[in-house]
């Protein structure tokens, strides 16, 4: 547990940093089992855990929450794919509710 809480910005750094990892290791999982070589199986149960820890903490997450996190910071979406579905004002408050929600339930 964290002593003081953290800001806005840094909740956001958080996450991209966590999702860069994330996405490196699913593709290595992929590369793995392309792959499977013996040696690789260290470094698979690794790569398995960071999925699982995201996946898990999104499906925490209330819906909206789940689709925001997943297009903005755990795929490769386009960088205004929210136009179609949000106001920006809108957008923009959802996802720092997003953010908020995805932390609270890492538990940092």
């Amino acid at each position: 547990m964290l002593t003081k809480p953290l800001s806005d910005k840094d909740k956001k750094s958080f996450i991209m940093i966590l999702a860069k990892a994330y996405m490196r290791s699913k593709r290595r999982i992929q590369m793995y089992k392309f792959l499977s070589v013996e040696e690789n199986k260290s470094y698979y149960s690794s790569e398995l855990s960071t999925v699982y820890l995201v996946n898990s903490t999104i499906l925490l997450c209330s819906p909206t929450s789940q689709f925001i996190l997943k297009n903005e910071f755990f795929s490769y979406p386009n960088p205004n794919w929210y136009i179609e579905y949000y106001s920006r004002s809108s957008y923009y408050r959802l996802k720092k509710q997003a953010i908020d929600e995805f932390i609270d339930c890492l538990n940092i």
